[in-house]
């Protein structure tokens, strides 16, 4: 089965290209076939409407706080309420965002999701730093309109799937807070590439098999673009495909025979979340881990 892993930007272009690893699960490995940017939108679909069968985990929030949909009015409904959002402008989107978060208080005006929560990830409602509102905005009305089975968010009888990554998840079973991406020169850089090296080395070590049930055949070309590409951006959609991996074969659907066949087994990972917000494929985030509050900060 085919494997992506794919780190998302809200502008796609020459510079910052949305960049897509490409892998192949065989057995309980991870075979990585390549690494590709995608510097335009036309170019993003397209990958979204390849062939099936394939899972792909991609680096941004597929949803918003349900506490946030219900305050502004739109439909609970997933699938409603990004059709909605794919009709308003980005100006008024983001002012939307702003007026609810103005009217909040103190400490509340960012609400993360519960997936957020667990992950130790930052609020969709992000404008600065990391700009998770932008990449909603462009990046979720694209998942539905490509008519891809969205987990949990829009469960369809298709055999490509979309499920939602955080790569930070997985370097921190390793790096734990130490930063590993800057494109600022100097000593830091140093120090963060450094970070990068262990990662990947780590990534290609039994410590894999320990935590996601895998192993990694990662080609010294794609090692290198990973360790070189100070962005991180390279990495990053690396450590979505060992996501997207660990889930298509911990959750069986692998060998499942058909779409909903294989819905139905990677659905079972999910703890019992809210759809409509989504969720991080992850196992520090599993049914399982959730359950035994085990689950990986």
């Amino acid at each position: 089965m085919y494997i992506y892993g794919i780190d998302f930007t809200s502008a796609p272009c020459r510079r910052k290209p949305i960049v897509v690893a490409i892998g192949q699960l065989e057995g309980l490995c991870l075979n990585i076939l390549g690494l590709e940017d995608c510097e335009d939108w036309p170019t993003f679909e397209a990958c979204l409407h390849l062939s099936g069968p394939w899972i792909a985990a991609l680096d941004f929030p597929f949803g918003l706080p349900a506490i946030v949909v219900a305050a502004l009015g739109w439909p609970s409904n997933w699938t409603d309420y990004v059709t909605r959002v794919a009709r308003l402008a980005l100006p008024t989107f983001l002012q939307a965002l702003q007026s609810y978060s103005a009217q909040q208080p103190r400490g509340q005006k960012l609400p993360r999701r519960q997936t957020d929560v667990l992950a130790g990830a930052l609020s969709p409602l992000m404008l600065h730093g990391v700009p998770l509102a932008r990449m909603f905005w462009q990046g979720a009305p694209r998942l539905l309109a490509s008519g891809a089975c969205v987990l949990p968010c829009c469960p369809k009888e298709e055999a490509r799937f979309l499920l939602e990554g955080y790569p930070a998840l997985v370097a921190r079973r390793w790096l734990g807070r130490q930063p590993y991406k800057n494109e600022r020169g100097g000593k830091e850089a140093v120090i963060r590439r450094q970070a990068r090296a262990r990662l990947l080395a780590t990534l290609t070590s039994a410590a894999l098999s320990q935590s996601y049930g895998l192993t990694l055949a990662l080609p010294e070309t794609y090692s290198l673009a990973c360790l070189t590409d100070a962005r991180g951006d390279h990495l990053d959609a690396l450590l979505c495909a060992v996501q997207a991996a660990w889930a298509a074969h911990a959750s069986g659907a692998v060998h499942a025979a058909t779409p909903q066949q294989m819905q139905h087994q990677l659905c079972a990972l999910l703890p019992a979340c809210n759809p409509d917000e989504g969720w991080i494929y992850d196992p520090a985030l599993s049914a399982h881990a959730c359950i035994e509050g085990s689950a990986f900060l």
